[in-house]
């Protein structure tokens, strides 16, 4: 972030008054859509929110073509530094009145439940639920978050592909079989 120091009297006063402005018309947005994003929040394209009302995203970073629903707070945990905030991997979705808060990670084409409090890393391709959230493996958003230009999107293929392997491997020690404790989420 650039911080300009003005030289001048003049140089201050003109830029007292573009913080206000901005500040002024940042509340009338908030205000009237019930939409704040922070400005630190960096956010890839195609960014989709539902509906307006209640949707606070603070200092986060998100990958491209999330998807987030009312009522929603994405940001920093209580502790200071830039390493406390949430990293959104590309496609997820963050469901209606969900939290995301702290350094942790959403993988890619992962689901957040409504309602979930998600307070630890979810991997590609899961699903988060409840409050504390817990981990659903092999529920991923290929269904939930839709977008332009979905069909020739590379990383979507690359993530549907692994999606459908016989393993889903969630880290380097555990894997699961296909659709294991998920009735009929292979089925597409």
């Amino acid at each position: 972030m650039v911080h300009w120091q003005p030289a001048s009297a003049a140089g201050r006063v003109v830029r007292l008054a573009a913080r206000v402005l901005h500040f002024a018309a940042n509340r009338f947005v908030e205000a009237s859509t019930g939409i704040s994003v922070a400005e630190r929040a960096s956010i890839g394209p195609g960014l989709y929110i539902g509906h307006f009302g209640g949707v606070i995203i603070g200092a986060v970073t998100m990958g491209e073509n999330c998807t987030v629903s009312h009522g929603i707070t994405i940001g920093r945990s209580g502790r200071t530094g830039e390493n406390t905030r949430p990293t959104l991997g590309d496609r997820v979705w963050v469901g209606p009145g969900a939290v995301v808060t702290g350094a942790i990670h959403l993988g890619d084409d992962s689901v957040v439940g409504a309602n979930s409090v998600v307070t630890r890393d979810v991997p590609a391709r899961a699903t988060a639920v409840g409050a504390p959230a817990r981990i659903l493996p092999g529920r991923p958003s290929f269904e939930m978050v839709v977008y332009a230009g979905q069909d020739d999107d590379a990383g979507r293929a690359a993530s549907l592909a692994a999606w459908r392997r016989p393993e889903i491997r969630l880290d380097d020690a555990e894997t699961v079989p296909e659709g294991a404790g998920v009735a009929g989420a292979q089925d597409a």
